[in-house]
């Protein structure tokens, strides 16, 4: 899951590195609840719900306050008008693997090639992780926009 999300940044990164295109990007920022508390280290993803010459994705991280930038092309310079549905990820180490000194799980985690690959679960509630279930959407428009406050609820209540 971790590796999707990588390869996701990385590939929108690739896309849209050129300068050009960065006028016309709007702030925006927000906050991010699960059961009412901030969640830190969370990738926010704003994908474009139409397909535009300048419709691109944007991804944001929240600090320890769950406060976050969108970021297109530069670091949080903003996003293009639009409306764009939004998921969010977060990875933490597996409960087996976290309880491992440093040395262990390289140990234990990396295999005959070299590679180390410990396994990590997904934090944030599955209907928040996909753009299509986390009924999460936003409309940037040609001024000021809103913070955009995205309020989770664990799965279980």
């Amino acid at each position: 899951m971790l590796r999707f999300f990588i390869l996701y940044f990385c590939c929108f990164l690739i896309c849209g590195c050129s300068e050009v295109g960065l006028e016309g990007l709007y702030q925006v920022g927000g906050r991010v609840l699960l059961d009412g508390q901030p969640v830190e280290e969370a990738n926010v993803f704003f994908t474009p719900v139409k397909k535009t010459q300048k419709s691109r994705a944007a991804v944001g991280l929240t600090d320890s306050n769950g406060n976050f930038r969108l970021t297109t092309l530069k670091t949080n310079d903003g996003v293009y008008p639009g409306t764009y549905r939004i998921h969010l990820s977060k990875s933490e180490l597996s409960p087996e693997a976290a309880i491992l000194s440093e040395e262990e799980r390289k140990k234990k985690y990396t295999n005959k090639n070299g590679i180390y690959s410990p396994p990590y679960i997904q934090v944030i509630p599955k209907k928040y992780v996909n753009p299509n279930t986390s009924s999460f959407n936003y409309t940037v428009k040609v001024k000021k926009n809103r913070v955009v406050v995205l309020e989770m609820k664990s799965e279980n209540f």
